[in-house]
């Protein structure tokens, strides 16, 4: 009888032990989460749908806008389908785009035509530029922020999946909303110049009057790059067991002064008009689901050819005429 009882008791001992040693711990669940960023840098190809919800607030009035998108992607986003359905302000859009080698090609609505642009013309960078900016400073500033974060909630799924949720603090939030500043500073003025004035001149503007144009709005850009704030951000995100990220939830509130904006262009602006202008808010809550990691993913890119291709220049032309 004593054999029996040391022997249930070992093995009473041995399953707690086993037990103890499957639990998750926190320290487990933050290393988890930071080295997905790592992880990401693996993904080859992957399918991905997502749904968006954005309110736009702005002196008490609001917009809706509705996203859904499927994507599929190889070459690790340098061949990619993205199929997007919105709808904003009660009007619905089927937009398609599709990156392929050193172009994105973007849907005309209304037509059988595609905006050409390289990644350098739509974005501001190259398409080096991008992975280095997602492995950058914003990637570190998300890493970071769970070191500090406020609400941290972590579990083993049933599925042996790990899902780590937490708010950002006001220190991690600022130094995003700094990072988000800079980045759209130096990566997309320089762009941005050079697009306008493409686009100024493709609307027939003379020649003397494009550049000082083109100066207001630089100012203007600058101005409202200057004064971006990230007022909350919750993640709530689930990894499997290789470490890749395969459901993500992010709740995010970013306010943006854009005051400046009709000054910069020579506009009068009443006192009411520049408080609204101001204090805009955009709510956001992206919901996403990665499947298929670097598993069996077919691309569908259309043949591009320079009849049903057309420059972002081209389209602001016709939308004037």
């Amino acid at each position: 009888m004593k054999r029996i009882r040391a022997g249930f008791t070992a093995i009473l001992l041995a399953a707690s032990l086993l037990l103890t040693g499957c639990q998750l711990t926190e320290k487990d669940a933050v290393q988890m989460y930071k080295d997905s960023f790592d992880k990401s840098r693996e993904m080859e190809k992957y399918t991905m749908t997502a749904h968006m919800d954005m309110e736009m607030d702005f002196g008490g009035m609001s917009i809706g806008i509705v996203m859904d998108m499927d994507s599929a992607v190889a070459d690790k986003g340098q061949t990619a389908s993205r199929k997007m359905n919105m709808t904003v302000m009660g009007q619905e859009q089927n937009v398609e785009m599709y990156e392929k080698g050193e172009y994105l090609y973007t849907s005309v609505p209304g037509t059988d035509k595609f905006i050409k642009q390289s990644y350098e013309e739509s974005t501001g960078m190259t398409y080096q530029g991008l992975m280095d900016l997602s492995y950058g400073p914003m990637a570190q500033s998300y890493m970071d922020a769970i070191d500090k974060a406020e609400n941290l909630t972590f579990q083993r799924l049933d599925n042996k999946d790990v899902n780590v949720a937490f708010d950002f603090c006001q220190e991690s939030l600022d130094s995003l909303a700094g990072e988000i500043s800079a980045i759209l500073e130096e990566t997309m003025l320089g762009s941005m110049e050079s697009q306008l004035k493409s686009q100024f001149s493709g609307l027939g503007l003379p020649e003397d009057q494009i550049q000082p144009l083109v100066d207001q709005m630089m100012e203007a850009y600058r101005s409202i790059f200057s004064n971006i704030g990230v007022d909350s951000i919750h993640m709530d995100l689930t990894m499997n067991k290789n470490g890749f990220v395969t459901k993500q939830n992010v709740d995010m509130v970013i306010t943006m002064d854009m005051s400046g904006l009709l000054t910069a262009l020579g506009q009068e602006v009443d006192a009411a008009t520049a408080e609204m202008l101001k204090n805009i808010k955009m709510s956001m809550n992206i919901d996403s689901v990665i499947d298929n990691i670097n598993g069996n993913v077919t691309v569908t890119v259309p043949e591009f050819t320079e009849e049903n291709t057309v420059t972002a220049e081209e389209v602001a032309a016709l939308s004037a005429a």
